[in-house]
């Protein structure tokens, strides 16, 4: 039997969002998937400038949870939050790669903007292209209807990899 080409995955922003926060919704597809495609020895990749978001997005939600239950945000707190999104940074990177967000990503997302308004859209639409992946995995709608490569939820993707 011959052995299987891995899968490359570009896995979006919003669902490392979900893999790391347990309490969101979409939480447990989300590590499902992850989990799945790791144990299968798919290449996870990333859009580079999405360290950003994921580490400002989880603490924003850590620190905008912990207001909501009435928890004053200390230093101390604030200082444990960030360590909280760094580590969730570092351990994305330590299952994953990076695809670059270079010039050429740039310029081939202005060019996919008159099919698409959305730039960040158009920036992971490039990366998938440039980086010849073969399925996007998110959960925002907009993508998944207009992805130029397959694009699948996070819920679908581990359905494909445990039929694979």
């Amino acid at each position: 039997m011959s052995a299987r080409i891995p899968l490359k995955l570009l896995v979006d922003t919003n669902v490392w969002i979900d893999y790391f926060c347990g309490y969101r919704s979409h939480h447990g597809p989300a590590l499902q998937m992850v989990n799945a495609a790791i144990e299968q020895g798919a290449n996870l990749l990333y859009l580079a400038g999405c360290l950003k978001d994921v580490h400002y997005l989880i603490a924003m939600e850590q620190k905008r949870n912990l207001a909501a239950d009435g928890i004053e945000i200390t230093e101390g707190t604030a200082r444990a939050i960030n360590q909280i999104a760094l580590r969730s940074i570092d351990a994305m990177r330590d299952v994953s790669s990076p695809v670059p967000l270079d010039l050429r990503t740039i310029w081939m997302a202005r060019q996919l903007e008159a099919a698409c308004p959305d730039f960040e859209d158009c920036l992971v639409m490039a990366a998938c292209e440039l980086a010849e992946v073969d399925f996007l995995v998110t959960n925002d709608k907009g993508l998944l209807a207009k992805a130029p490569v397959a694009a699948l939820s996070p819920a679908d993707m581990t359905s494909y990899l445990a039929v694979r």
